[in-house]
């Protein structure tokens, strides 16, 4: 009888699953639940970069049209200036592998929303002095920026927890981005209406 249990395959207990955890057999055959606060956390700094870097691009996008120039046009040389850099940027990530740790990518995030947006409602309420080839290369960083730290945020996040993990890991950060967006747009209304209120 006792040889028949060695060979019996191991259940997995009551307690290993409860708090909503996954059964996730380690090397040594033991049970461990991974709940979903522990992924949470584990993938907190990749969901948070998306959020921050998400928003700091939305926020500041309706307001092109208010960046003064005396081209007429200049609001679409932005336009088309933001969509190249973000573009180029996402497959640069793939070699430009500079920010490979979750808390890297989100301390760039922050100080990219800290300083960025900033200086960008601060140029087109004047109080900067204009300058469109120095504010269409800002805009290209920006942008640039954008791309590469989102892409590198969703590349980085399945790696923060076990295989198993990884689509409820990808549902998160796709709330984070779509949460960011909404966010975004909802500040940028508030904005428009305090600077640029209708006559």
């Amino acid at each position: 009888t006792n040889s028949a249990n060695m060979f019996a395959p191991r259940l997995p207990s009551s307690s290993s699953l409860r708090g909503g955890g996954v059964e996730q057999v380690g090397p040594e055959g033991e049970g461990h639940g991974l709940g979903k606060m522990e992924i949470f956390w584990q993938c907190a700094p990749c969901a948070a970069c998306i959020f921050v870097t998400i928003f700091a691009s939305v926020v500041v996008f309706p307001f092109y049209t208010f960046v003064p120039s005396g081209n007429a046009q200049f609001s679409m040389v932005l336009f088309y200036t933001k969509i190249f850099s973000d573009t180029i940027s996402r497959p640069i990530t793939t070699k430009l592998n500079c920010l490979q740790s979750p808390h890297l990518l989100l301390v760039a995030a922050l100080l990219r929303l800290g300083i960025c947006v900033p200086l960008f409602f601060l140029y087109i309420s004047g109080l900067i002095p204009p300058n469109d080839l120095g504010f269409s290369m800002a805009i290209a960083v920006f942008s640039f920026l954008s791309g590469y730290l989102v892409t590198s945020a969703f590349q980085l996040a399945p790696e923060t927890v076990p295989h198993k993990y990884r689509c409820v890991v990808a549902n998160m950060c796709s709330v984070a981005f779509q949460t960011a967006f909404a966010a975004a747009l909802l500040l940028a209304l508030v904005i428009r209406a305090v600077l640029f209120p209708d006559p």
